[in-house]
C-alpha cells in the first residue's frame, strides 16, 4: 500500500516572507492611493522657499534636532539650515526631488502614524519620538526605511556641517586649520 506523500511543510521564513510580502503590498497600495487622492503629492512652495513646502519645513525642524543631536541655541539657526536645506534641495536633479518629494508627501499623509508612531502634529512631537521614529527606519529590515533616513540624515548632516551659523549648535570648532593638522596636507 502506498500512501501519497505529504507535501513538505513550508518554511517558517519562506511563510514569513510571503505574509510579509502581500501586507507590505497591500500597505503600499493603499498608501500611494491615500497620498494621491489627499493631494499631498504636488504641493507648492511655501512662501519662504524655494523647493520646500511649508508642511515639508515642519517635519525637518523636528527631525534635524534629532539627527545632529542638539538642541538649538537659537531657533534661527535652526531656521537658516531649513532655509539652506531648501536651496540645497532645488539644486537637486529632478529624479531626487521627486523621491524627496514623495517621501515628504508620506511623512505628512494620513498613514503617517502607521510608518512612524507618530499620530499627532510633527510640531507638538516629543523629541524621544522623532529618536524612536528615526532608530526604526535607521535599524529596519525594510531597505526602503533605511534608505529614507539614510537620505534624511545624509542632506541633514551635510547642510548642518557646511553651514557655520550651526556650528557653535552642534559643537563642531569647524574646518581644520594646517597648524592644526597631525599630518602634513598632500595636497592631492
Amino acid at each position: 500500500m502506498n500512501k501519497p506523500l505529504a507535501d513538505p511543510p513550508e518554511s517558517p521564513g519562506r511563510r514569513h516572507f510571503i505574509r510579509r510580502s502581500i501586507l507590505g503590498g497591500l500597505f503600499l497600495v493603499g498608501g500611494s492611493g491615500s497620498i494621491l487622492s489627499s493631494g499631498c503629492s504636488h504641493s507648492q512652495p511655501g512662501s519662504r522657499y524655494i523647493w520646500l513646502t511649508n508642511q515639508e519645513s515642519v517635519v525637518l525642524k523636528a527631525i534635524i534636532p534629532v539627527i545632529l543631536r542638539l538642541v538649538f541655541v537659537d531657533i534661527t539657526s535652526r531656521d537658516q539650515l531649513v532655509y539652506k536645506l531648501d536651496q540645497s534641495v532645488s539644486q537637486l536633479p529632478m529624479h531626487s526631488q521627486k523621491e524627496l518629494r514623495d517621501l515628504f508627501a508620506l511623512l505628512n499623509s494620513p498613514l503617517k502614524g502607521f510608518l512612524t508612531g507618530i499620530w499627532g502634529s510633527w510640531q507638538t512631537t516629543p523629541v524621544y519620538k522623532v529618536e524612536r521614529f528615526l532608530e526604526r527606519w535607521r535599524t529596519s529590515p525594510l531597505s526602503l526605511c533605511q534608505k529614507a533616513y539614510n537620505g534624511l540624515a545624509g542632506i541633514i548632516i551635510m547642510k548642518g556641517y557646511e553651514n557655520p551659523g550651526s556650528w557653535e549648535d552642534i559643537q563642531y570648532p569647524g574646518v581644520p586649520q594646517a597648524d592644526l593638522l597631525v599630518t602634513r596636507p598632500n595636497d592631492f
